[in-house]
C-alpha cells in the first residue's frame, strides 16, 4: 500500500487485514494458498510475496517499468535480509544497492544458477531473491493449479515456468528477506525435499523438450535429494552413493563439477558415530 504506483489489487491469504480483498480458507499448505489467491486474481502481472517478508516503495513501480519493455515471462531482483526485529543483516543497509545493469536469462540459464554449487563451466551470477518475484499471468497460467506437494517451493515453480519465456533479473534491492528463527524455508532442512520435488515436476513442463534442460533437471532434484539426506543424517551409505554420481553426471552435460561435488560423497560418510553405532546394532543403513 506503500507502493508509488498504486496496486489494482491485492491477494491475501490470512484472516485480515484493511483494504485487502479477504478469502478464508482451511490451511492447506502454501501451493494450495497461491492456488486460490491466483484464481482470485484478475491482472496480468502476478507478484509473489511471502507471509513475513516485504516490499520496499518503489518495488512495483520499477518492476512494471522494466517488463513493460520487453516480452520476458517475469522478473527477479536482489532484497535486504533483515531479522525478525527488522535489523539488517549481512552487511546490508538501507542505501546500498549498486549498480543496476538488468540481464536477460534464458531456462537454461535459470536452471544453471540453481544449483547449490554452481559448476564452474556454467553461467556465472545471480537472478536474485526468487521469493519476491513477478510473473506474467500467461507465463505461468498453464501451470496452475500447482500440485500441493511442492509446499514451500511455490516461489521456485513460478521462476521456472516464467523462464521458459525468459526472465530478467535486476540486480536492485527492491524488498527484504526476512532471517529470524520461525523462518520455515531457512531453518528447516526438509525444504530441500520440496526443491527435489520442484525439479522433478520442471521436466515434465510444457515447453520442456529438450534433453540438456532435462538433464540438468535431473543433476539438480539429485542435489537436493543428497543435500536434504545429508541435512537429516539419513542413510549415509545410500546417500554417498548417490552424490558420486552427480560430478559425472555434469561432466556429460560439458559442465566443470565445483569441487564441492566432488566432496559431497565423503561428507555423506563423516557421520561416523552413526555409522558404528548403526553397524553394531546390525541395523541395515540402507
Amino acid at each position: 500500500m506503500s507502493q508509488t504506483r498504486p496496486v489494482d489489487e491485492i491477494i491475501l491469504i490470512v484472516t485480515s487485514f484493511c483494504r485487502v480483498k479477504y478469502i478464508r480458507q482451511e490451511h492447506e499448505g502454501k501451493a494450495a494458498a497461491f492456488n486460490r489467491g491466483f484464481a482470485a486474481s484478475e491482472g496480468d502481472l502476478i507478484c509473489h510475496l511471502d507471509a513475513d517478508d516485504y516490499w520496499l516503495p518503489k518495488k512495483l513501480e520499477e518492476t512494471i517499468d522494466v517488463l513493460s519493455e520487453t516480452v520476458a515471462g517475469g522478473l527477479t531482483h536482489d532484497a535486504f535480509y533483515v531479522d525478525g526485529q527488522g535489523n539488517f543483516l549481512y552487511g546490508s543497509k538501507p542505501g546500498d544497492n549498486g549498480p543496476h545493469l538488468r540481464r536477460h536469462l534464458s531456462f537454461r540459464d535459470a536452471l544453471l544458477m540453481c544449483f547449490t554449487y554452481r559448476p564452474r563451466s556454467g553461467v556465472q551470477g545471480t537472478f536474485g531473491v526468487v521469493n519476491t518475484l513477478c510473473v506474467r499471468r500467461q507465463a505461468v497460467a498453464d501451470l496452475l493449479p500447482l500440485p500441493e506437494p511442492l509446499g514451500l517451493a511455490v516461489d521456485g515453480a513460478l521462476l521456472l515456468g516464467a523462464a521458459r519465456s525468459g526472465l530478467i533479473y535486476l540486480p536492485k534491492r527492491l524488498s527484504a528477506y526476512r532471517h529470524h528463527e520461525c523462518n520455515q524455508f531457512v531453518r528447516d532442512p526438509k525444504s530441500l525435499e520440496f526443491q527435489c520435488r520442484l525439479f522433478r515436476w520442471a521436466a515434465q513442463l510444457q515447453g520442456v523438450t529438450g534433453t540438456y534442460e532435462r538433464s540438468l533437471l535431473e543433476a539438480l532434484a539429485l542435489q537436493a535429494d543428497v543435500q536434504a539426506a545429508m541435512a537429516l543424517n539419513e542413510q549415509p551409505l545410500k546417500t554417498a552413493f548417490k552424490a558420486s554420481a552427480l560430478p559425472t553426471k555434469l561432466l556429460h552435460l560439458g559442465l566443470i563439477p565445483h569441487w564441492k561435488h566432488f566432496a559431497m560423497p565423503v561428507a555423506s560418510l563423516l557421520r561416523w558415530r552413526k555409522i558404528r553405532g548403526a553397524l553394531q546394532r546390525g541395523v541395515k543403513l540402507y
